[in-house]
């Protein structure tokens, strides 16, 4: 039963942050470059929400925090070294 609510909680946070807290969305090019305009100033977070980017055998994720600042063009690089550990199936 705590299983269960832990899921539900996981399914609607996801969905959240696919909604109401979603600033702005983007979508590499095969070098790996996205980029995102007219995002105010602030502190915002980069997640792939738990889409996997295939690259060969790895598969990676990243939740990290970003902060733009007014008049500045941020960069930010998405590599194995930030990514998140691989989820691996319970068994």
């Amino acid at each position: 039963q705590d299983s269960e609510a832990r899921q539900r909680a996981h399914r609607r946070a996801l969905q959240l942050a696919q909604t109401r807290y979603l600033a702005a969305r983007a979508e590499t090019d095969l070098d790996g470059r996205a980029m995102l305009t007219g995002i105010p100033a602030g502190d915002y977070w980069l997640s792939t929400l738990e889409i996997e980017a295939v690259v060969g055998d790895a598969h990676l994720r990243w939740d990290l925090p970003v902060t733009v600042r007014a008049g500045a063009t941020e960069r930010v690089e998405l590599s194995n070294l930030n990514a998140l550990e691989p989820q691996r199936p319970a068994r």
